[in-house]
């Protein structure tokens, strides 16, 4: 089971659900980069992410993990710091003050996927482009359907990562819980650098 970070700091949650740094703290996840080498990766100019990597830096994110002389210049190689590494959950007051913040970002992450899905569905053809989306209708207990979104994420994050499961509060024994309901998975996959591409 993951550790969970529980974020209750304003600031740090709107860094966590901006789509730039989540896409740097990707990277980061993987190897120490500097900001040139990151801009490169996602298709930015150094000059336009040093912004973002500075904020992450302040929000004990990321740090500088080693410097490098090349030449007249010092390299700076930037890595994720250990609790980064953990699952985030935000606190619920949190998110109710900021919903508006956290709805922009959702839309964000959306919206390429949407466009690069319509101009999928609009060419008749394999377009070349990476993306899909499934919709799926279930019938589910509410135990069930929290169940469903713990073996999706699980799958999404493949083998040899921990399996995904948010701690819970302890299950309601009202025969609500038994009761079963019309839900509906929609799961929309895109390629980012086709985004990118676009953009």
């Amino acid at each position: 089971m993951k550790e969970y970070r529980t974020i209750s700091d304003a600031e740090l949650m709107k860094i966590l659900i901006d789509p730039k740094k989540i896409k740097i703290l990707d990277i980061l996840k993987k190897e120490n980069l500097t900001v040139a080498q990151i801009a490169k990766l996602i298709g930015e100019k150094p000059s336009r992410l040093y912004y973002h990597v500075n904020k992450l830096e302040e929000a004990d994110l990321i740090q500088l993990k080693e410097t490098r002389q090349n030449g007249n210049l010092i390299e700076k190689y930037y890595g994720i710091v250990p609790e980064t590494r953990k699952s985030f959950d935000f606190d619920p007051a949190l998110l109710a003050e900021n919903y508006r913040a956290v709805m922009d970002s959702i839309v964000q992450v959306l919206q390429p996927g949407l466009a690069l899905l319509e101009e999928d569905l609009k060419s008749g053809q394999k377009s070349g482009l990476h993306v899909d989306c499934h919709t799926n209708y279930s019938n589910f207990t509410e135990e069930e359907w929290r169940g469903s979104h713990d073996k999706m994420i699980a799958a999404i994050e493949g083998p040899g990562q921990k399996n995904y499961q948010k701690e819970s509060e302890e299950p309601d024994s009202s025969s609500d819980q038994e009761k079963k309901d019309r839900y509906v998975h929609i799961i929309l996959s895109y390629r980012l650098s086709d985004a990118d591409d676009k953009a």
